[in-house]
């Protein structure tokens, strides 16, 4: 599991915009991860959600994933 993420954020980093992208696991709850990922633009970041592996990425969570939660901020 964790070398899938790995994977996924080698990806992520090598495009245009990106500034950080990191997953923290719940101690207490190893359902849960929180993931903060950091772009450039909003616009950059809409343009990685339409990437390949985001793509595959959301196919996944679609099956396996209960609940999402996202919210912005900026700096």
């Amino acid at each position: 599991k964790r070398d899938r993420i790995e994977n996924l954020k080698k990806q992520i980093k090598k495009e245009d915009g990106f500034i950080s992208y990191e997953y923290f696991y719940n101690v207490t709850n190893s359902d849960s991860l929180l993931l903060v990922e950091k772009w450039i633009s909003e616009e950059k970041q809409q343009q990685h959600l339409k990437t390949e592996h985001m793509k595959k990425l959301k196919a996944i969570k679609e099956k396996y994933i209960l609940e999402t939660d996202v919210q912005s901020f900026r700096e």
